[in-house]
């Protein structure tokens, strides 16, 4: 089922995911601002 699609696809989508996923982490460190008594348990 795998095989039917070349390589640089797997690629292609690999990449974009992790770009997205990229994307989401920087838009929650500049959302969601960080308590300071969460900072000090953490």
């Amino acid at each position: 089922m795998f095989s039917t699609m070349p390589r640089k696809y797997y690629q292609v989508a690999a990449q974009a995911f992790l770009i997205m996923l990229f994307a989401v982490c920087v838009f929650r460190a500049f959302s969601q601002s960080i308590v300071h008594d969460e900072a000090l348990t953490w």
